[in-house]
């Protein structure tokens, strides 16, 4: 996925007959869950017989995913710069923020290596083995330990970052590790906020780290384009109905918004839902002539609050079977 669609073309597309085969091959091999990708990761049979070129990419799953990866990529320079912003408040360079950073640096190091192991083929406990006689056992526990205490307290650049999007009415959920929802998305990719969020955290560098202003503005100009190009692939494929000409010029602004996120972000994955929109999304819209918003799985999402209001009247009902019964 890290090479462009223009470069390695499509892929043979699934069909239910296509699952099933690699399914009773996997069930032929032993059903070895660890095997999995090598059969497709067809592991259960279809629930339903409905043709594939008939199922709707899943549009908020991918806008959620997408918008979380970028943003994911802004808290990891925010973080950057809240580091060095500890360590030019420390005279001695021994503050507890300090030595965090600078064993920080120590475990990504470690991590990259381990990473590398894997992408080579090499064993995983291998990998862990090595992970422990590098560091020692008691230093990653310590590590470990640290690391917690220093989430526990946000720092410069993360709060302005919160800040910015409060202002537009966005929070974050505390209790599912900071995701975001579908109508959160939706408001920040408003260009209006974009440049907020992105101004907040530029203010915040210059009045605290002027010697780096002019890299954060940089980077700042990096994640302006990105989230921009993302914003104009999702205000067409969340659409209801999409004639012709915006089905191409969906198309045109994926290509851009993929090819500008590569040559950006060099070292970034590709998540399975940039892979969805590069490969599927222009192919679902071309087919149908309608969009996410329409088709999508939103209407089913919906449902969550109706059955979560269920569950709270009948949760008194001890047996489970009664409970669905009287709901």
């Amino acid at each position: 996925m890290a090479t462009p669609l223009i470069e390695r073309g499509h892929a043979p597309p699934r069909t239910l007959d296509g699952i099933e085969e690699q399914y009773l091959f996997y069930l032929v091999s032993g059903s070895v869950r660890k095997q999995a990708q090598h059969f497709y990761n067809c592991i259960f049979e279809p629930i339903f017989n409905i043709p594939l070129e008939q199922v709707c990419p899943p549009g908020l799953h991918i806008t959620l995913g997408i918008f979380t990866k970028i943003f994911t990529l802004l808290e990891e320079l925010c973080h950057q710069l809240d580091l060095e912003l500890a360590f030019h408040n420390s005279d001695d360079g021994q503050s507890s923020f300090c030595i965090y950073s600078q064993e920080l640096q120590k475990l990504q190091m470690y991590t990259a290596e381990i990473l590398e192991a894997k992408q080579s083929q090499q064993n995983l406990e291998q990998a862990a083995t090595y992970m422990v006689l590098a560091l020692g056992e008691s230093h990653l526990i310590t590590m470990q330990f640290m690391q917690q205490s220093a989430e526990r307290t946000k720092s410069v650049e993360q709060l302005e970052l919160d800040k910015a999007l409060q202002g537009f009415g966005v929070h974050r959920q505390q209790y599912f590790g900071g995701a975001f929802v579908g109508n959160h998305v939706h408001a920040a990719l408003k260009v209006s906020n974009i440049n907020k969020l992105l101004t907040s955290i530029l203010c915040a560098a210059r009045a605290n780290l002027p010697h780096k202003a002019e890299m954060v503005e940089n980077e700042t100009v990096k994640f302006l384009n990105v989230f921009t190009l993302f914003a104009k692939c999702h205000a067409i494929y969340d659409n209801n109905f999409i004639d012709e000409t915006n089905v191409e010029k969906l198309g045109q602004c994926i290509k851009e918004f993929l090819s500008y996120f590569r040559t950006a972000f060099p070292g970034a994955t590709i998540p399975i839902k940039m892979h969805m929109l590069e490969d599927h999304a222009t192919e679902w819209v071309r087919l149908t002539h309608v969009g996410f918003g329409l088709l999508g799985e939103q209407g089913a999402e919906s449902i969550h609050a109706k059955f979560n209001s269920l569950g709270r009247a009948y949760t008194a009902i001890p047996d489970r079977v009664e409970r669905l019964k009287c709901a």
